[in-house]
């Protein structure tokens, strides 16, 4: 995998670019939604600036009330966000994380943990990550990011648009808040209880949804 970072240094040293070069960049940070449109000189920035850290699993990597100065993204593992009470999130491969504290000058207010055998982290220093924010695309994509990240979302700033469809339990209906799409599932109680594992079954998909972060599943914003 990282053998493109020869490629990298061959590049920053003879600064001769080539289609493999530029082929290995793009590879590389394709995999990351935030830089899936980046340009050609943000790239090399990046990759300039880039730090590459192996986790072993249990191994902290931000504490509860550490100061957060990295941005961090997911090239291999599996990444536990919690708290002294309940596991929050998970961040799989081609996940980042980092960049609401970074942005709101707060200390995390969770810890992140490797919970996979090992996990290969991409680093940037919090001032580097600022800089990306001239780039367009990066800042759009963090914007959208920490907007679906607003836990404070209810009801009431809602407005339904149609219906998609009706599931096992419910239904599902668009909606939007002026500035995003949602698809909001409602769920009759009286079907649940109906069920033998109906309780089980939606807690278990709650729980579950509640702490998957991955750009190809539907991220589950409140419940």
């Amino acid at each position: 995998m990282w053998n493109n970072k020869r490629i990298f240094n061959f590049y920053f040293k003879t600064k001769k670019l080539n289609t493999t070069f530029i082929i290995s960049l793009f590879n590389i940070l394709n995999k990351f939604q935030i830089f899936s449109q980046i340009s050609i000189q943000s790239a090399f920035e990046i990759v300039n600036n880039l730090n590459i850290k192996i986790y072993n699993e249990k191994e902290i990597i931000l504490n509860q009330n550490q100061e957060v100065n990295k941005f961090y993204l997911i090239e291999k593992g599996i990444i536990q966000a919690s708290n002294s009470e309940k596991n929050i999130k998970i961040f799989e491969k081609g996940n980042s994380f980092g960049e609401f504290f970074i942005l709101n000058e707060q200390k995390s207010t969770y810890i992140f943990k490797c919970i996979s055998k090992e996990a290969i982290l991409y680093e940037l220093s919090s001032n580097f990550f600022l800089e990306l924010l001239t780039e367009q695309s990066i800042n759009d994509y963090i914007k959208q990011k920490m907007t679906l990240e607003d836990y404070n979302l209810s009801l009431n700033d809602l407005y339904y648009l149609s219906y998609l469809g009706r599931g096992g339990f419910g239904n599902v209906c668009l909606v939007h808040n002026e500035f995003f799409f949602f698809a909001i599932k409602g769920i009759s109680k009286l079907k649940v209880k109906r069920q033998k594992f109906g309780f089980n079954y939606i807690l278990y998909e709650k729980n579950k949804f509640n702490y998957l972060a991955h750009p190809f599943i539907l991220k589950l914003i409140k419940h």
